[in-house]
């Protein structure tokens, strides 16, 4: 049986055609794997009594006596550099 150039040309657009298709099934085949999924058990906090939140607050006093508050010693040790800095001028050479 011979075949002329048309049923050739033919048959090579189809078996291209067909492996293309044939990939991009396989690739999107690919893309639905299975995910694995992980599940965990989260168990509630127990309720935060009265008694506790007044005791976390005593706390909380307490560090806020503690502390010392020195908001403006940087500035005042800059005034004083500053004052001491005006009081020698640079000497300039004549």
């Amino acid at each position: 049986m011979q075949f002329s150039d048309k049923h050739k040309a033919a048959l090579i657009t189809f078996f291209i055609s067909a492996s293309v298709v044939m990939a991009l099934f396989a690739t999107h085949l690919k893309k639905h794997t299975l995910i694995t999924e992980t599940y965990y058990e989260l168990e509630p906090e127990d309720p935060i009594t009265k008694e506790q939140v007044e005791e976390l607050e005593k706390k909380v006093q307490e560090l806020k006596d503690g502390v010392k508050a020195e908001t403006n010693q940087a500035f005042n040790q800059e005034q004083q550099s500053n004052r001491f800095s005006q009081a020698y001028k640079l000497i300039e050479p004549p």
